[in-house]
């Protein structure tokens, strides 16, 4: 009996030896393939860098230039946002919980708000 749980325990840790070595295998792969991107990632990182070097562009935000238009051509935002979002669309939008799509006539013409979490995101 003993011979034989031997035989089946020798047979069992030379299956296990042999997996670990595949795993071993696999594992030096892996590694190999994920050094292989991450130095494909650093060329590519690179060479974007070199192209965008010293073509840095300013940018003006929608912000400053509502602002500049208030502020040195005299526009009143407070009549375009009153113009935008009448009293009683105010209402409706605060009644129907501050979200969804709200027509409104602008200029004689049909338009419709854009209301996300009780912000006009859009004038469409």
């Amino acid at each position: 009996m003993d011979h034989v749980e031997l035989k089946r325990l020798q047979t069992q840790l030379k299956q296990e030896k042999s997996e670990l070595k595949a795993a071993e295998q696999t594992s030096q792969q892996a590694t190999q393939k994920v050094s292989k991107h991450q130095q494909r990632i650093a060329s590519l990182n690179k060479t974007i860098s070199k192209i965008t070097e010293g073509k840095k562009k300013i940018v003006i935000s929608e912000h400053a230039i509502l602002r500049y238009l208030e502020r040195h051509k005299g526009l009143d935002i407070e009549a375009i946002k009153k113009e935008i979002l009448p009293e009683k669309i105010s209402e409706l939008v605060v009644e129907l919980g501050g979200k969804g799509k709200f027509p409104v006539q602008i200029d004689d013409a049909d338009h419709k708000l854009i209301v996300e979490k009780y912000v006009v995101v859009s004038v469409t």
